[in-house]
Parts: structure tokens; C-alpha cells; sequence
């Protein structure tokens, strides 16, 4: 047999050894690690005075605002590449705010400081 044959056989066997993660499980993959690192700081005053919470939202779910575990909010910072939404209405129905993004709001505007009852974050 000659070496180029014998080369041609061996690189069939292992091609599909050596091949890419299907596209799917990269994107599964990079999605559990970006779950991982979705948080949220948020405190109760304007410029991040405290009392503050660092809170772990579920990724891509909607919560009540209550979750955040503060009394109410002024400021709120999503961490790099989150991007958070909040909703006048509970289970993320109503008026949707835009797209709130690193670094957030040191003084949330007040219509969302008293009208958000919903909220998720996703990346």
C-alpha cells in the first residue's frame, strides 16, 4: 500500500475524532458559564450608598422585584455583559424598560425607582 493511501485511511478514521463540538454544545457550554457570572449590585440609595445587595439572578427568568432583598432601589448595576430588564408588571408583563447594561444607573430614574414590580437578566 502506498504511503499516501495508508495516510488517506488514517485521516478518515480520525476525522471525525478530531472534528469541532457541534456548534450547539459550544453554545451550551458558554451558556452555563455565563449563567455563572450574571450578577447584579444594587442598593438602596443614589451612588451606591448602602445598604447594598450583590444579587444572582436566574438566568433569563423572571423574579419580583422583592427578590433584590432590599426595601427599594436607586441605584443598580448589572456586571459586565448582563443585560437586565425591568417591568412595571409581576411574571415580566407591562411597560419593559430599554436595555440596562455595565455600569447601570448611580440614580435610577425615579419612574423606575417606583414602578418596577418584575425584572430578569441574561447575557
Amino acid at each position: 500500500m502506498k504511503l499516501s493511501t495508508v495516510f488517506a485511511v488514517i485521516a478518515a478514521i480520525a476525522a471525525p475524532v478530531l472534528a469541532a463540538p457541534a456548534p450547539e454544545a459550544a453554545a451550551e457550554a458558554r451558556s452555563e458559564l455565563q449563567k455563572r457570572d450574571l450578577s447584579v449590585y444594587i442598593c438602596e440609595h443614589e451612588n451606591f450608598q448602602p445598604p447594598c445587595n450583590t444579587v444572582f439572578p436566574p438566568f433569563a427568568r423572571c423574579q419580583p422585584f422583592s427578590a433584590i432583598g432590599l426595601t427599594g432601589f436607586q441605584a443598580f448595576r448589572p456586571s459586565q455583559g448582563t443585560i437586565c430588564l425591568w417591568y412595571t408588571e409581576p411574571d415580566c408583563a407591562g411597560t419593559q424598560s430599554d436595555h440596562i447594561v455595565y455600569p447601570g444607573f448611580s440614580t435610577v430614574p425615579v419612574f423606575w425607582q417606583t414602578h418596577t414590580a418584575s425584572w430578569k437578566c441574561f447575557q
